[in-house]
C-alpha cells in the first residue's frame, strides 16, 4: 500500500537550495529560484516510502523533474500492475484450497 505524500517543509527546501548551490541537482543548469521554474523532488518516491526529508529532497530543473517524475510514474504503474496480478493469483490458489 502506498505511503501518504510527505511535502517538504520551508527549512528543508532552504537547506537544499543552499546545498544546490543554485544548480540543479541533476544535469548542473543554473536555476532562478523565484520563478517557476525550481522543482524540490522527492529522490525516493513517496510510493516506495521516501519521506519529506533533506536527504530525500532534490533540486532539479523542469526538464530533469519531468524525465523523472515520468520514470517514476512508469514504475508505479507497473508495480500496481505486478501486485495486482499476483493478488489475483493469490485468490485462484486459495480458491482452490491451496
Amino acid at each position: 500500500m502506498p505511503a501518504k505524500r510527505h511535502e517538504f517543509s520551508q527549512r528543508v527546501r532552504k537547506e537544499a537550495r543552499r546545498r544546490s548551490r543554485g544548480r540543479c541537482e541533476h544535469c548542473g543548469v543554473v536555476l532562478w529560484f523565484n520563478s517557476r521554474g525550481t522543482r524540490y523532488d522527492h529522490a525516493m518516491a513517496c510510493y516506495w516510502g521516501g519521506r519529506g526529508e533533506l536527504s530525500n529532497c532534490q533540486v532539479l530543473c523542469i526538464t530533469c523533474d519531468a524525465k523523472k517524475t515520468k520514470t517514476d510514474q512508469g514504475q508505479i504503474a507497473k508495480n500496481k500492475r505486478v501486485s495486482k496480478k499476483y493478488l489475483e493469483h493469490l485468490q485462484r490458489m486459495a480458491a482452490k484450497g491451496r
